[in-house]
């Protein structure tokens, strides 16, 4: 089912078949003008997006779609990492909004939010933000797996769940000896940002080498 919180690609929104973002990736030479013909076809009939069919399809990789993504919305592609998030940013946007609209606040520059959100021309999504944040958003583009991921990490979910599992543990041992098991007093808040190590972010060949960092957990 289609999310309701999701915009369209661009490529939808043109009047030609194949939209700027197909012609983009035949240019690139991501797929075959024989290729994007048949996903144009398959669009006929299938209600999902150009790009979804394409991918579905394997003619795309996720990282060539969405840097077609952000060549035809004039933005800037961008491998997230850790370092890539300045804590400060964080608290302008709420976790359920972030999550909703795949997004995530990466810092403050020039007086607008730079947000990385996976499909930045969702302009309702766009609306909202600001709205929320009190900032005029600049949107970058990212992978929706690597903001998912560095999501989990900056709202503590991986800690959490490795926390909850210890105490659990200790509980267990606590109980069986007789004692009383003592809560941890960190929550999710305390914990923004130490992360464990990242995976290695996806690269294309015929795209400059980036390299993502890792960082330890404190």
């Amino acid at each position: 089912m289609r999310d309701a919180s999701r915009g369209r690609w661009p490529a939808e929104r043109e009047s030609s078949p194949g939209g700027r973002i197909g012609e983009i990736l035949v240019s690139r030479g991501k797929m075959s003008e024989e290729q994007l013909r048949a996903g144009q076809e398959a669009k006929r009939t299938d209600p999902r997006r150009l790009g979804e069919i394409l991918l579905s399809l394997g003619f795309v990789s996720e990282e060539d779609l969405a840097r077609a993504v952000a060549e035809a919305g004039g933005l800037e592609y961008v491998v997230l990492t850790e370092d890539s998030v300045d804590p400060a940013a964080i608290p302008l946007l709420g976790e359920k909004a972030l999550r909703k609209y795949a997004a995530l606040p990466l810092k403050v520059e020039d007086g607008r939010l730079v947000l990385a959100m996976s499909d930045p021309m969702n302009v309702l999504a766009l609306d909202d933000l600001k709205t929320l944040s009190g900032h005029p958003i600049r949107p970058v583009v990212a992978l929706e797996e690597d903001i998912k991921r560095l999501q989990d990490r900056v709202f503590g979910i991986d800690e959490e769940v490795s926390e909850l599992s210890e105490t659990s543990e200790d509980g267990s041992r606590r109980g069986e000896e007789g004692g009383t098991p003592t809560p941890s007093s960190a929550g999710p808040s305390s914990r923004a940002l130490r992360t464990s190590t990242s995976s290695p972010a996806r690269t294309s060949s015929s795209y400059a080498t980036e390299s993502t960092a890792s960082s330890n957990a404190a």
